[in-house]
């Protein structure tokens, strides 16, 4: 019995290491599995951070790494406008690259639910035109009618996007893990300063 303790003790440590060690590899220490963000239902792990972080050309990238929180923020942001076009049923464009297709599904939500929904009335027309009509020259109103009402209708969509985005961004659900934010960085730029 004895000898067979002085085996099986070390055998079941071995074991228990072996065991500890995959799970820390596994789950803990595997950057695919370490939660940087979570928006409603859906994870921004640390390596997909890391991946979206080496799509951004120098010296951008520098910049973001001294400021990842607003690279992180921007990321959410993006999660939260995906979430909101799969929720409506908004898809990408047939003939957007697939690199391209996130941005073409954003536009083309934003497009449904707030440019297209941009009116411009003749009064705004005119108060523009008299607030520059030093500018214009000698053109009259109806020239420049429709140069002036896509001018309005930009800035009115602009602030429009503007509040449906802070808007979903409220009704979202959105947890950062603030340490590993800035553990994911350090760690980054140690990487850039060896490589």
């Amino acid at each position: 019995m004895k000898k067979h303790l002085k085996w099986i003790i070390p055998v079941v440590v071995l074991v228990l290491v072996v065991c500890v060690f995959g799970y820390l590899k596994l789950f803990a220490w595997n950057p695919e599995r370490q939660k940087l963000a979570q928006i409603n239902a859906r994870t921004i792990s640390v390596a997909q951070f890391g991946r979206e972080l080496e799509k951004i050309p120098s010296p951008y990238k520098e910049m973001l790494q001294e400021e990842p929180k607003q690279f992180l923020d921007q990321l959410v942001l993006q999660e939260i406008l995906l979430q909101e076009a799969e929720r409506q049923g908004v898809k990408s464009d047939a003939n957007a690259k697939p690199e391209e297709k996130d941005s073409s599904q954003i536009q083309n939500l934003l497009k449904k639910e707030v440019i297209d929904n941009v009116k411009v009335n003749k009064e705004e027309i005119e108060i523009l035109y008299k607030e520059h009509q030093s500018k214009m020259g000698k053109k009259r109103l109806d020239e420049v009618a429709p140069v002036l009402e896509e001018l309005i209708r930009d800035a009115k969509g602009k602030e429009k996007v503007e509040e449906y985005i802070t808007s979903l961004r409220e009704k979202a659900k959105v947890e950062i893990d603030e340490s590993r934010l800035k553990g994911v960085t350090g760690h980054q730029k140690r990487e850039a300063a060896a490589g």
